[in-house]
């Protein structure tokens, strides 16, 4: 349909007096968009092929709901629906779309992982192949230049608009003759897991 529209909107301004040039430099937007939906169209028909093509039911499964997501998320995102679709059926789409994301979310980790991605190329505390991230986050903080002083510089420039009295009190979770300067129970930035950080975390 938009192939067609943008032959419509040629036409038109050829008819209208302009050189060829002329026309498709006016139309430059539309043909890019034309485009973009022709690649998206071939790239689907040949996402279908595929699937088709799985002898592993579970496997053709979960292929199939990426492959609708696929479709639906240019429905839903792309800009070369309008007119085509209504409000209701772009409404339905999104719906659509969320109901298929629920049904991949209990494959989620496992596609990602298929890629096998490596945990420098990947070069994030989040997706580690070992899955602690809770922890790799906790040690990327003690390593940030940030966090190279327990006290940041511009301490003292909010200092008296802090109630320091509630904030000694730590909730109740602290000595109260705890050093607030005492960092002996952070890991050295060197340390990246195991019982060196399990022993720090026991001692906050």
């Amino acid at each position: 349909a938009q192939v067609k529209f943008l032959r419509t909107a040629l036409d038109t301004r050829l008819n209208a007096g302009q050189t060829f040039d002329q026309a498709w430099a006016g139309l430059t937007l539309k043909a890019c968009r034309t485009g973009q939906s022709h690649v998206l169209y071939f790239m689907l028909g040949k996402f279908v092929e595929m699937v088709r093509t799985c002898e592993d039911d579970a496997c053709q499964k979960a292929l199939t709901n990426i492959c609708v997501l696929f479709a639906l998320q240019d429905i839903v995102d792309g800009k070369q629906w309008g007119g085509l679709l209504d409000i209701n059926q772009l409404d339905h789409a999104e719906e659509a779309c969320n109901n298929v994301c629920s049904m991949i979310r209990p494959d989620s980790v496992a596609l990602v992982d298929s890629w096998d991605f490596h945990d420098k190329t990947l070069n994030s505390t989040i997706g580690r192949y070992d899955g602690n991230v809770y922890e790799a986050q906790y040690l990327a903080a003690v390593k940030s230049p940030l966090n190279k002083d327990s006290v940041p510089d511009y301490f003292e420039i909010y200092r008296d608009y802090l109630d320091m009295d509630f904030l000694k009190l730590r909730n109740g979770l602290c000595d109260e003759d705890m050093d607030p300067d005492d960092c002996s129970a952070y890991p050295e930035a060197e340390e990246a897991s195991g019982s060196g950080l399990t022993a720090a975390l026991s001692k906050l």
